[in-house]
């Protein structure tokens, strides 16, 4: 961390932070790339300075750094002086009021356009920035509502299309475990999990569906590891298996749709392991729905290897 400003320098700044923030903003826009750099470094600097005094001008800050994560994506340099000073937002400004901009976006929620999957991405990079600027605690209080946003956001055909969005919500996925674990890491029992884990698991159910060429399924696999009581991944699914069962079967389409639609599925079926096999009764009906006559030999492929996965005994 940079040494505490002086009092004498807070109130300068303070004083003046109006016209310091619009030549930041305005400039970390500009067509050069040292200029756009350097007028991040600015607005990073007046952020560690006032710190929630910054609260009225956050909705756009949190938009112009979103620009910039999003647009210099294919710059190293520039796109981490963009990810630090988003870091700086979550550690001098705090995270309540930050994701009030971030998870709308995330989840869809936000008024007007969502933008495409570079949009979605650069979203998913902020959050990340702010979870790792802001203290473990207040990760831990704004779980259940980061957890909301992200699961619906990993349902969405912007991430579940997308490799990069996949990619950077596995990254985000992992940021949040790891630095609010006592939060998310079950106990053990029978208990159903709270909301937030239940809707990581769900998250990275979807990430496990992904296409296999997308490379996340085995970092997804890993999470649900660590969450797991001694990294027994049923026993973390066995609690709420129904309920993810239902929400996995809620988005197959009802004419058995591509095999690609039933990737979370299977890859719930699949992790569950012995949960799958004690659950047999409640899987078999979503399956018979996918062997019909009129469902397409695709699809139903999908499905029987799904079957005979359970048939067969593997924990896989």
């Amino acid at each position: 961390d940079p040494p505490l400003p002086s009092d004498a320098v807070e109130s300068l700044v303070s004083y003046h932070l109006g016209p310091i923030l619009d030549v930041a903003l305005a400039g970390a826009g500009h067509w050069t790339a040292i200029d756009r750099m350097r007028h991040v470094g600015s607005l990073r600097g007046a952020i560690e300075i006032s710190g929630a005094r910054v609260g009225p001008r956050l909705e756009e800050i949190m938009s112009v750094l979103h620009r910039g994560v999003r647009d210099d994506d294919d710059d190293s340099e520039i796109y981490g002086v963009f990810f630090s000073c988003g870091e700086a937002v979550g550690r001098y400004v705090g995270i309540h009021e930050p994701l009030g901009v971030v998870l709308p976006r995330l989840d869809g929620t936000a008024p007007g356009p969502s933008g495409g999957p570079r949009d979605l991405r650069a979203w998913f990079v902020l959050l990340s920035a702010l979870v790792l600027g802001a203290s473990a605690g207040e990760v831990g209080e704004s779980m259940p509502r980061i957890c909301h946003s992200i699961r619906l956001a990993a349902s969405r055909e912007d991430c579940a299309s997308n490799q990069a969005a996949a990619e950077t919500l596995l990254d985000a996925c992992g940021d949040l475990v790891h630095a609010a674990a006592p939060s998310l890491v079950a106990p053990g029992g029978e208990d159903a999990p709270p909301p937030a884990q239940a809707d990581m698991i769900r998250c990275l159910i979807c990430l496990l569906g992904c296409p296999d060429a997308f490379g996340v399924g085995a970092g997804a696999a890993d999470l649900l590891v660590e969450m797991a009581p001694g990294g027994d991944v049923p026993t973390l699914l066995r609690p709420n298996f129904r309920g993810l069962l239902s929400a996995s079967a809620a988005n197959l389409p009802a004419d058995g749709g591509a095999p690609a639609d039933f990737c979370a599925f299977d890859a719930l079926v699949r992790a569950a392991g012995i949960v799958s096999r004690e659950e047999f009764g409640a899987i078999l009906p979503i399956l018979e729905e996918r062997l019909r006559p009129n469902v397409a030999p695709r699809a139903a492929l999908a499905a029987l290897g799904t079957l005979a996965h359970v048939l067969g005994g593997a924990d896989g």
